[in-house]
């Protein structure tokens, strides 16, 4: 049986710098926390961590003061049921997992997303898909799948955009979006027999480009606290009967006729809206 430890506690081995001092450290897979000081001012020359690390956090100062230590590299952990997309540092940065970190004076966190809850959708491969720097430029699967899973992942690259046309006119009736999405493209999901799309689980700002979700069957639409703006045309002829935005909403531009010819018959408009287009 492996470890049952979870948690290395703030100044837990802190200070064994003279005989007999910790010169290499393995945590095991078991561990999701590590303390402040848990490790500092010992001798340490490697740290490592086993397979199927389920590590979330790393504390401030918890490798400090090991003048041998030039880096670490962080695991992409594991979490049941969610995937694992970067970690973020107390400085704001963003690390890929298995990345090197040497800055041993800021703590980091893991983020996790939970899993589309969909047993009867297909998760798209990378033999489905033609990725450019982290975009999906071209699809191709079986459209008899009209619900479908876009992972955070494929073929090593994370998933930031959705190309332009990737999914015209497609079957589609609903869609997992990536929570590592930050832009979707000019006609994307355009006259697809979408009925819904949901922006909540991602992660970071998400631009929604123009005509990507023109012409579809979207009925409700909620707009989260991560969509930064909605392009010309964006959400044009849907039939649309209900538009809500988060309370926390970040939406700051509605551009001309994104919202042209749906059934709207009232909206609340968010705060941080700075421009509404002609006939939005």
């Amino acid at each position: 049986a492996g470890s049952l430890l979870k948690t290395i506690e703030s100044g837990a081995f802190d200070g064994y710098s003279g005989p007999g001092a910790i010169a290499t450290v393995v945590i095991p897979a078991s561990v999701e926390t590590i303390g402040s000081k848990a490790f500092r001012d010992n001798a340490l020359t490697s740290v490592t961590f086993e397979d199927g690390s389920k590590l979330k956090f790393i504390d401030a100062t918890a490798f400090s003061g090991n003048a041998e230590l030039t880096s670490i590299v962080l695991p992409a952990s594991y979490s049941d049921g969610q995937d694992f997309i970067h970690w973020i540092t107390s400085a704001g940065n963003i690390v890929k997992g298995n990345e090197a970190v040497s800055d041993f004076d800021i703590s980091y966190t893991a983020v996790f997303v939970d899993k589309p809850d969909c047993p009867d959708c297909y998760t798209l491969t990378a033999a489905d898909v033609t990725i450019v720097d982290g975009i999906i430029t071209d699809c191709s699967y079986d459209v008899n799948h009209q619900s479908i899973i876009i992972p955070n992942f494929l073929d090593g690259n994370m998933i930031t955009g959705i190309g332009e046309s990737v999914f015209y006119s497609d079957t589609l009736l609903s869609i997992y979006l990536p929570a590592t999405l930050t832009y979707i493209g000019k006609e994307a999901f355009r006259k697809s027999p979408l009925d819904s799309i949901d922006f909540s689980p991602i992660i970071g700002e998400l631009d929604i480009g123009e005509d990507s979700v023109r012409d579809c069957s979207i009925d409700t639409l909620f707009i989260g606290d991560n969509v930064k703006s909605i392009s010309l045309n964006a959400f044009r002829n849907n039939n649309m009967k209900s538009l809500v935005f988060a309370d926390n909403c970040i939406v700051d531009s509605i551009a001309e006729a994104a919202l042209l010819y749906n059934l709207l018959t009232s909206v609340t408009i968010p705060g941080s809206l700075r421009y509404i287009g002609d006939r939005a």
